[in-house]
This record gives structure tokens, C-alpha cells and sequence, in this order.
């Protein structure tokens, strides 16, 4: 071989090695999409009238909210809140 078919045989050994190197990361490039934009967002159901009843019962007859660290400290009924006074 001369050095003319030498240096081809590595310019091609080099580009089949870059269009190898090529071919196996994209599709791993491909694998760190995010999940929006794999799947794209579908539209929402509304919320069932059960559900929407239930958060109005953390909601007092003033509009104000109840936290759910209150209902530790609220008396479960007017007899109880009765007994703690005592005590």
C-alpha cells in the first residue's frame, strides 16, 4: 500500500467511527427528553362534585380556612370541650 491509500483507509476508518459514535448516542440523546414534551399534556376532567365537597368542609362558615394542624386542637364535640375546661 502506499501512503496515499494509507491516509484514505484512516480518513474512512475515522468517518465510520464518527458516524458509529453518531448513530449510538442519538438515540440515547433522545431517552433525556422530558416527559412533557414525550407525551404532550391531555385535557383535565373537572373535579367530581364528592371532591369539591369535601374541600368545602375545610372552609368555616366565614370563608375562613381550616389547616389541618387546627383540627388537632379542635374539640370534636361541645361535651369534650367540657371535660378539657375541667381537668
Amino acid at each position: 500500500m502506499t501512503g496515499l491509500q494509507t491516509k484514505t483507509m484512516k480518513r474512512v476508518k475515522k468517518l465510520i467511527m464518527a458516524t458509529l459514535l453518531l448513530l449510538t448516542c442519538l438515540p440515547q440523546a433522545h431517552a433525556f427528553e422530558p416527559e412533557e414534551a414525550k407525551n404532550p399534556p391531555t385535557e383535565q376532567e373537572a373535579p367530581t362534585l364528592d371532591f369539591l365537597e369535601f374541600l368545602g368542609e375545610w372552609e368555616t362558615e366565614e370563608g375562613e380556612w381550616i389547616a389541618p394542624d387546627d383540627l388537632e386542637n379542635m374539640p370534636l364535640n361541645e361535651n369534650e370541650d367540657d371535660d378539657t375546661n375541667e381537668k
